[in-house]
């Protein structure tokens, strides 16, 4: 039987415990925090509660710091909140895989595993196409989507984007055990060519910018209204 897996790093790592350099970059703090719930309420959520099929388990991984912010409420039959993650790690499969073990039945054959970052959001049929298409040893990637940035909608087709899946059997090392980018290069990969995921772009973005992706005004774009049944929004 087929077992699938959201995850979210929502916010994982007390800010007490980073380093001045790591702190800095992503300005961690009650402030930039609070940022992030009203993204993640905003577009996150009801994307991934408006999906066509919940037969999937979402978990979202927190520091203990986040108990703070009552991230408990989110607990239901497919969402797990779960704590202890109170320090960056890089090496994300280690952490995550004991996890996911604690939670797979004897009849789970296959085990799948997608991407979600906590300010970005995935079209309505998202989790049950990449259930049905997904095969094991191979990623799968919505290649298409769009980005938003101050209320506008840009077409965007990136291939070894971060809504990215993979698929394994009893012994897995789940999506994360490589960057979206080398687990495109490194292993087989489908892909599915209708547009699957939202980025937002705001001004608390790590990396991803308006400038960094090209986005002007000759930029392809689509009312945002049009494509917001897309998501769930």
């Amino acid at each position: 039987m087929r077992r699938h897996f959201l995850i979210t790093r929502y916010c994982i790592g007390d800010h007490r415990n980073w380093a001045e350099g790591e702190k800095e970059y992503l300005k961690i703090d009650d402030d930039w925090i609070n940022h992030r719930h009203q993204l993640f309420e905003k577009y996150t959520y009801p994307s991934v509660m408006g999906q066509s099929s919940m037969d999937f388990t979402w978990l979202i991984l927190c520091s203990d710091y986040m108990k703070r912010w009552s991230m408990s409420y989110l607990n239901n039959k497919n969402i797990r909140v779960i704590y202890g993650f109170n320090r960056y790690f890089k090496d994300d499969a280690r952490a995550i895989a004991p996890v996911i073990r604690d939670l797979i039945r004897p009849e789970d054959d296959l085990i799948i595993t997608t991407r979600l970052d906590s300010d970005d959001a995935i079209a309505v049929d998202f989790m049950e196409k990449t259930s049905i298409i997904s095969t094991a040893g191979k990623t799968l990637t919505w290649e298409k989507g769009y980005r938003l940035y101050n209320g506008e909608a840009y077409l965007a087709r990136h291939t070894k984007n971060h809504f990215i899946s993979f698929a394994e059997t009893s012994k897995f090392n789940t999506v994360y055990q490589q960057s979206h980018r080398q687990m495109i290069s490194n292993f087989p990969h489908d892909i599915v060519s209708e547009p699957g995921w939202l980025e937002v772009i705001h001004d608390r973005n790590a990396k991803n910018t308006a400038e960094s992706y090209g986005l002007t005004d000759k930029s392809p774009r689509v009312e945002f209204d049009r494509v917001r049944k897309l998501f769930s929004l």
